[in-house]
């Protein structure tokens, strides 16, 4: 099992949570990508605008507020179609606010990197990476649902107490009784 470092939140995510507040709006968490590129203990990860190296990118399957200034992502990568091994060295988190253009908002490097073996039908794996990044103002941060709790991707609900959606244990719960209603 992989060990990193706690996630970097760039410039341009600061600039982007700062206009989400300041414009009222919702930073909106799109994306993990996973790059093979091992950058210089010295790499300035705040100025950083892209990442190098990507070999795989996914959806955010879960992203939720704690304690009002800790936000989690979490994106699940897979081995499915993989033919070459890699090594996940850095992951990028990217986000938006509105309609605007995706950005990349933290960078979370490898102190020993997990390992992303040959696609094998018999053994399929899957990594599940948590991001945590603390911030002010996290409740500018929601993942876009219908009204049926369902995100932009078909068959991904976002539900529970760590959704963004609901504002109570209560409300939590029966997000999910409704999912599992409809």
């Amino acid at each position: 099992m992989g060990k990193y470092n706690g996630a970097i939140v760039t410039t341009v995510g600061q600039n982007l949570i700062a206009n989400a507040v300041a414009s009222n709006q919702k930073v909106i968490f799109t994306k993990l990508k996973a790059s093979t590129h091992v950058y210089a203990p010295t790499t300035d990860f705040e100025a950083m605008t892209s990442i190098s190296d990507i070999v795989q990118s996914v959806d955010i399957s879960y992203a939720g507020v704690y304690n009002n200034n800790v936000i989690q992502v979490s994106g699940r990568f897979t081995n499915n179609g993989v033919v070459t091994p890699f090594t996940i060295n850095t992951i990028g988190l990217y986000g938006k606010v509105g309609s605007g253009s995706e950005t990349l908002v933290a960078v979370v490097t490898a102190v020993n990197a997990d390992t992303m073996p040959v696609a094998d039908p018999v053994s399929p794996t899957a990594i599940v990476y948590n991001i945590q990044m603390t911030v002010q103002n996290s409740g500018v941060m929601e993942v876009e649902v219908n009204d049926k709790l369902e995100s932009r991707y078909n068959g991904l609900y976002i539900i529970g107490d760590g959704s963004g959606i609901t504002h109570s244990l209560s409300h939590a719960s029966a997000s999910g009784v409704h999912v599992a209603r409809d």
